[in-house]
């Protein structure tokens, strides 16, 4: 599209276009007759033409770079999932191997395949628990898991810092308990949700505590909050309990909900104290169901008794 001179092939032709007459007919007083305007128009649509081809040779042209990057790409994510799948391979025999107690030489890893060990260790330790867990936790900290976790917490790309929280519960990590009590008081509620979990589930106390003041700022549902202290696999008569003396009155039910789901048997006799001297219809409905299933036959005649009553 551009002359010697580097003007634009549409812009020189318009502008060639308006000096015609002075240019080819300068002695032509009256104006450009019919043969020279025939012969402008010529001029003109063999001007458009020439654009219009090599406009379609230019999008001939990108469709073509478009299909061979396509292509390219294709072809580089497939071999990308073949070496992925050949390292997890190679890798899941290594780790079954140190869960059975044979302690074999672990590879040198590239900076590529760190994400991905951290990955399968993430994976694995959803289903094990024990020694086997605490294997996973010996075969990361061998690998150098435990500074590239903690630079991925220092990430602001988000994906990443959600990476590292869970590698950091992974791996039981007590140096991200700071980065993660951080990430809990000033992180959004799904960061700080992730954040309590990978805490209470590294130091259960110090969870807890953190959790505390958050439950009702966050307003998190009842199954997720029970979902995060079952987590921790940790007492939390003393989280439950203070939530019970501390709650706002609107938030009791919430509480007597978070009893139930828990099972905590210890707080039944507070529960029976509220029963008694609560006017609120809601929270009795709330505390005669949660009696009903935690309780022993004599909470279950006081409810069959309620309902009698209404």
């Amino acid at each position: 599209l551009w002359y010697d001179k580097g003007e634009p092939l549409v812009l020189r032709s318009i502008r060639e276009l308006r000096h015609f007459q002075n240019a080819t007919y300068p002695n032509t007083a009256l104006g450009v007759g019919p043969e020279q305007r025939d012969y402008a128009e010529a001029e003109l649509a063999q001007a458009l033409l020439t654009v219009l081809i090599i406009t379609l040779e230019l999008v001939a042209a990108c469709i073509a770079s478009l299909l061979v990057y396509a292509t390219f790409m294709g072809l580089r994510r497939k071999s990308r999932e073949r070496r992925q799948e050949d390292f997890r391979s190679r890798w899941q025999d290594l780790i079954y191997a140190w869960m059975a107690g044979d302690k074999l030489t672990l590879p040198r890893l590239s900076p590529g395949e760190r994400g991905w060990l951290l990955l399968l260790l993430i994976e694995m330790n959803s289903i094990v628990r024990g020694e086997s867990a605490q294997a996973l936790r010996e075969i990361g900290r061998e690998c150098g898991m435990p500074e590239f976790v903690m630079g991925l917490l220092a990430s602001h790309i988000r994906w990443r810092r959600g990476l590292g929280i869970r590698g950091a519960a992974t791996l039981q990590l007590a140096e991200a308990v700071p980065v993660l009590e951080r990430l809990i008081r000033t992180g959004s509620a799904q960061t700080a949700l992730f954040a309590s979990t990978a805490l209470v589930q590294i130091d259960a106390q110090r969870g807890f505590a953190a959790l505390e003041p958050l439950i009702w700022r966050l307003d998190w549902s009842t199954e997720r909050i029970a979902a995060l202290i079952r987590s921790a696999n940790a007492p939390a008569l003393h989280l439950v309990s203070t939530l019970l003396d501390t709650a706002p009155p609107h938030r009791l039910k919430q509480v007597v909900r978070l009893i139930e789901l828990l099972g905590e048997r210890t707080l039944l006799p507070a529960l029976r104290a509220r029963l008694a001297d609560s006017g609120n219809t809601i929270l009795r409905a709330a505390i005669l169901h949660a009696l009903n299933k935690l309780g022993d036959v004599s909470d279950r005649e006081t409810v069959l008794g309620r309902s009698e009553e209404h």
